[in-house]
């Protein structure tokens, strides 16, 4: 995924519809390509993690990502995602 879509610079909308082909493939039960979405995805929020709101999508994604994982079988590190993913959102709601 190119420096994302034609873009010099990545923009939260992007990495959004990005995470939701994740969920589309989810539900498609094409897990593997859903997981490759949302990695791609959560890698991306990385990038962009200098302010509240974007670490907030960060732990949508990853919540987004255990949910794949759950329905592939992996409940232990579904688990551990959706763990951390609480955290993120409890830290943020706390601020």
């Amino acid at each position: 995924m190119k420096k994302i879509i034609y873009q010099k610079e990545l923009h939260p909308d992007i990495l959004i519809s990005i995470d939701g082909i994740g969920l589309t493939m989810m539900k498609l039960q094409e897990y593997e390509k859903a997981i490759k979405y949302q990695k791609k995805t959560l890698q991306l929020w990385e990038e962009l993690k200098e302010n509240k709101r974007n670490n907030q999508n960060y732990a949508i994604s990853l919540n987004n990502l255990s949910q794949t994982l759950k329905r592939k079988g992996e409940l232990d590190k579904a688990f551990f995602l959706m763990k951390i993913s609480y955290e993120i959102l409890k830290s943020i709601m706390s601020d």
